[in-house]
């Protein structure tokens, strides 16, 4: 089962005194029902702007406890985030974005997943500038598409969760 969020652009129109609204996106989500806080869950999103919408998947904000097992799970069997990062490149609709560490962290097991070790949390997503394509059959074509590339991602990040803490001996 999966559990949707929708935001809300609002902002009490008694108290615009000539401002603009609250918040300028409208988003929705799709992620894992799970007892820690949503926004630390892999999620699905699709986002409306005043000037661009996005699509994606990715961490609202991965716990750092999060990113250190993704570092620990690469290096214990490297292979199946190889695959899926040579995977990610040969595409061109979704690239890998999020914040990174000011003092990188070292010991990628190989170059092509050393990006992954520079974020502090990170996302797949695809952004556009708005136009008509947003209204028309075609996005929804491509949105499911996009999504069903994206959903082995989806699949092996869901799982970091249950993965032993790295910092505790094992």
């Amino acid at each position: 089962p999966l559990r949707g969020r929708v935001s809300r652009i609002y902002r009490d129109a008694r108290r615009l005194h000539g401002r603009g609204p609250f918040k300028d996106h409208l988003w929705i989500s799709v992620e894992a029902p799970a007892e820690s806080v949503w926004t630390v869950q892999p999620c699905f999103w699709f986002e409306l702007g005043p000037d661009e919408w996005s699509y994606g998947l990715g961490y609202y904000a991965a716990s750092p406890s999060t990113m250190m097992k993704l570092r620990a799970r690469m290096e214990r069997d490297p292979k199946p985030m190889e695959t899926l990062t040579r995977r990610l490149n040969r595409q061109q609709e979704f690239s890998l974005e999020g914040e990174e560490y000011k003092r990188p962290k070292e010991g990628a097991p190989s170059e092509l997943l050393a990006p992954w070790y520079l974020k502090k949390s990170f996302s797949m997503g695809h952004r556009d500038k708005l136009n008509e394509s947003l209204f028309t059959r075609e996005l929804v074509d491509r949105l499911k598409t996009g999504y069903e590339f994206l959903l082995p991602y989806y699949d092996y990040f869901v799982t970091l969760e249950s993965d032993p803490d790295p910092r505790e001996p094992g």
